[in-house]
């Protein structure tokens, strides 16, 4: 008897390690590429992203181990590129990762992604400094289908969005607090991005239908 485990990187509502059964055709894979510290992510590398990429793979054959590999087996501080869009718009990131031999852990020690939409690409395993925020962090909080926050100003910029990234409609209403009401909220997870000053806060929370 077989018993798999599988270490994939997949989408952000996705993201696990689980285990397939055997086919009589074996398997296919798609494998997440790691890049060097300095290469372009985006733009020509397109073709090395897939929606759902295998990292390492461990197979037992009647309790012996048969196989244990992938292109991240045992990788320490690999570095991943992403794309993902937010509201329509195209955002490239890199993550470095270190995957244990036989895909029984990962870690995710440090990431970045583009600022900007829609420049092309990032540079793996570069970051940029930002400038010092002063103030303290806006409170966010979710009630029904309404997220309520406090301390910041009429002027920030409120966005929110699905954990897939769609950008969500809302009605807002300024005052002591502000607040965003949702219109036909289905229940589940939700992102708020706030931006004021030149900072950018983000809160996930959970929103449920009234």
């Amino acid at each position: 008897s077989y018993t798999y485990r599988f270490a994939y990187a997949s989408a952000l509502n996705a993201n696990r390690i689980f285990g397939m059964p055997a086919t009589s055709e074996g398997f296919s894979f798609n494998s997440a590429y790691n890049f060097t510290s300095g290469d372009l992510i985006g733009g020509s590398t397109l073709p090395l992203f897939a929606n759902k990429a295998r990292l390492s793979s461990h197979v037992v054959l009647n309790s012996i181990p048969f196989y244990s590999g992938g292109p991240w087996n045992g990788v320490d501080n690999g570095l991943m590129g992403v794309r993902f869009n937010i509201d329509g718009n195209q955002h490239f990131a890199w993550i470095r990762l270190s995957v244990a031999a036989t895909g029984s852990s990962m870690t995710i020690s440090e990431l970045a992604w583009d600022n900007q939409t829609d420049v092309g690409g990032i540079t793996a395993g570069l970051t940029a400094s930002i400038a010092g925020i002063d103030g303290s962090a806006p409170n966010i909080w979710g009630v029904g289908n309404t997220v309520i926050i406090e301390d910041i100003s009429p002027s920030a910029i409120v966005q929110l969005f699905n954990i897939q990234g769609q950008a969500i409609p809302f009605e807002r209403q300024d005052g002591a607090r502000i607040q965003l009401q949702v219109a036909a909220a289905e229940p589940g997870n939700y992102i708020v991005r706030i931006q004021e000053d030149g900072a950018v806060y983000t809160k996930q929370l959970f929103l449920t239908s009234m």
